[in-house]
C-alpha cells in the first residue's frame, strides 16, 4: 500500500501511476489531486494504466483526496458527512471474514481552511463514529502536522487523541522535502483489531511533488476480482544469438540435396527451425492478470524512469 500528496494527479497522471506501478503498490491513499467532478478523461486515463479509483474533490482549487486501486481489488466507497477542518474519502475492503476500512485524509495547511482547534474537534467526532463500525481500519493521508516534533504543542494535543482512541502511528521517517513527518498511516493498537503492518518506508522518488511517497506491506486477505490466466510462451530475449546461428548454419538447412521440392523444403523448414527454438527457448507455462499490460518491457521501464527525472528537473 501507498500513502502520497500528488500536488495534483491532472499534470502528471501517467508518472504517478507508473511510480506506484514500479513500486508494487496495490492501493494508494492520494491527497491533494485537484480532481474535478467532471474531469471523466483523467478518471480514464487512470484506468487505462491499470487503476481504479474513488475520489473527493474539493470545490474551487486545489485540494481533494482520493483512493487508488489495482483493477484486481474491489473497494467499496461509504457515504461520509463531510467536515470543514478536513478532506476525506473512506473505502472498505472484504478480507476474510473481515472488513478492512482504508480512509485518506488531507487536512490543509492553510489556517484560513483548517486551524488546528476546529480539525481536532471535527476529527475527534469523525473517530468516535469510525471507530464504532465493525472492521479494521487504516487512516492515512497528509495531515500537515509535525510528528517529528514532540514539543509541539499541536503534535502533543494530536498525540492525545489518537491514543485516546487507542490508535498507533506508524511513520518515523521524514516525508517531505524540507523535513518533518506529515504524512501519517494510522492503524488500531489493540491486538484483536489491528492490521499486521509491515515494512514502512519513504521512498524519496522523483516526482514533481514537494512529499515522498510513503510505502507499507499489509497482510490481508483481499477479495480479488478476477483470476489469473494461464499463458504459454518462450524466453526469446534469453537466447543466445550466436549459439542460435552456428546450430541454424550447421542444421540441414544448408544441405540443399535434401530440398527435393517445395512440399519438401517446407517440410524440412518448419521441422528444423521448430527443433532449434524448442532447444534454446522452450515453451513454457506461466501465469499473468488479464489487467496487465502485455508490452511493458524493462526498455519501457527505464524509460519511465528518465521521464519522471525529466519531471523533476523541469519542476526545479
Amino acid at each position: 500500500m501507498g500513502v502520497f500528496n500528488a500536488r495534483s494527479i491532472c499534470n502528471k497522471t501517467a508518472g504517478i501511476l507508473e511510480l506506484l506501478s514500479d513500486e508494487n503498490i496495490d492501493i494508494c491513499m492520494l491527497s491533494e489531486t485537484w480532481l474535478r467532478k467532471g474531469d471523466t478523461s483523467k478518471i480514464s486515463e487512470i484506468k487505462d494504466l491499470g487503476y481504479n479509483t474513488s475520489h473527493c474533490s474539493r470545490p474551487g482549487r486545489g485540494g481533494g483526496v482520493a483512493i487508488l486501486f489495482k483493477k484486481n481489488l474491489r473497494l467499496t466507497k461509504r457515504n461520509v458527512k463531510a467536515c470543514k477542518s478536513f478532506e476525506h474519502i473512506e473505502c472498505s475492503m472484504k478480507s476474510g471474514n473481515d472488513i478492512v476500512r482504508l480512509i485518506s485524509i488531507y487536512r490543509s495547511p492553510s489556517a484560513a481552511l483548517s486551524n488546528i482547534t476546529d480539525f481536532l474537534s471535527d476529527f475527534d467526532r469523525y473517530l468516535e463514529e469510525l471507530l464504532h463500525l465493525p472492521g479494521k481500519i487504516i487512516i492515512a493521508g497528509d495531515f500537515n502536522i509535525h510528528m517529528e516534533n514532540k514539543e509541539n504543542s499541536d503534535t502533543e494535543k494530536f498525540t492525545s487523541l489518537i491514543e485516546r482512541y487507542g490508535l498507533v502511528q506508524h511513520v518515523t521517517c521524514s516525508t517531505h522535502v524540507n523535513g518533518g513527518i506529515l504524512d501519517l498511516v494510522l492503524t488500531r493498537s489493540n491486538a484483536c483489531d489491528q492490521l499486521g503492518l509491515s515494512n514502512v518506508a519513504v521512498l524519496q522518488t522523483p516526482t514533481t511533488s514537494d512529499h515522498y511517497l510513503v510505502s507499507f506491506t499489509c497482510t490481508t486477505a483481499p477479495v480479488n476480482k478476477s483470476t489469473r490466466v494461464q499463458k504459454f510462451g518462450r524466453k526469446i530475449k534469453d537466447i543466445d544469438i550466436s549459439c542460435f546461428k552456428k546450430d541454424i548454419l550447421s542444421s540441414d538447412l544448408n544441405d540443399p540435396d535434401k530440398f527435393v521440392d517445395c512440399e519438401k523444403a517446407a517440410k524440412i523448414y518448419n521441422q528444423i527451425l521448430s527443433e532449434i527454438l524448442e532447444s534454446h527457448a522452450p515453451l513454457e507455462k506461466f501465469s499473468i492478470n488479464p489487467d496487465q499490460s502485455q508490452w511493458i518491457n524493462s526498455e519501457c521501464q527505464d524509460a519511465r524512469r528518465k521521464r519522471r527525472k525529466a519531471e523533476e528537473m523541469i519542476d526545479v
